[in-house]
């Protein structure tokens, strides 16, 4: 599926690779230039393909303009293409996975959400206890704040969506996780609800809302959680 041609519901095969030496110039696919290819449509076949970091980036500046131009079966086994090239491969630069990784600021599919944990986990593995952490934390904070921006911290009806409901536990926890700091204040009131009235206020995520609370708040749960054991 190209630019041109972006038809993600043919699945017969275009051409077969007879041999290792063959190249994809040598069959047409229609306008390349600044054009985005993705091969192995719907992964209708037993191969992994590795993309040039040129053609990642096309890719991705597609991405940006309407995530669903590509189908989501193929989103999802970008990141794990990503994974490989970078974790197993070694053909990707961290610099390209991460600018890839920008689009996901436009991205509404939670399980492309949970496909790109491999890549988050990587990084942060990879980088905990370094200088960039922080810098990495604030690309987390960002990457995930339009989203909660645009469908709230809490749902606004019991009849929500369950699309929604999903994608906003992936990037709420993303995003608490990176110590943004509309996040944990929202977990914190909701804490400070909770601690007035248990029977009629949501439990909070404690552990982000403990990032702010006072002392007389972490006392009074950690001596509720040490007296209950």
């Amino acid at each position: 599926a190209t630019t041109q041609n972006p038809d993600f519901n043919k699945k017969t095969p275009n051409l077969w690779l007879r041999d290792e030496s063959m190249d994809m110039s040598e069959f047409s696919v229609g306008a390349w230039g600044n054009d985005w290819i993705v091969l192995n449509v719907q992964q209708s076949g037993f191969y992994r393909v590795s993309y040039s970091a040129n053609l990642w980036m096309t890719i991705r500046d597609g991405l940006k303009v309407n995530p669903d131009v590509i189908h989501l079966t193929n989103r999802r086994v970008l990141q794990e293409e990503l994974n490989i090239g970078i974790a197993i491969s070694n053909r990707l630069l961290a610099s390209t996975v991460l600018e890839f990784l920008t689009y996901l600021s436009e991205e509404e599919n939670y399980l492309v959400w949970n496909d790109a944990n491999v890549n988050f986990a990587l990084f942060n593995r990879t980088l905990f206890g370094t200088e960039m952490y922080a810098n990495y934390m604030n690309f987390i904070a960002q990457l995930t704040r339009s989203h909660l921006t645009r469908i709230g911290y809490e749902a606004s009806s019991s009849d929500e969506a369950i699309e929604i409901t999903q994608l906003r536990s992936r990037v709420k926890t993303l995003n608490c996780y990176a110590l943004d700091e509309v996040c944990l204040q929202h977990e914190l009131d909701k804490l400070i609800k909770y601690y007035e009235n248990e029977a009629e206020n949501d439990i909070p995520e404690f552990c982000s809302a403990f990032r702010l609370a006072n002392q007389t708040l972490f006392d009074h749960y950690v001596n509720e959680l040490t007296t209950n054991v």
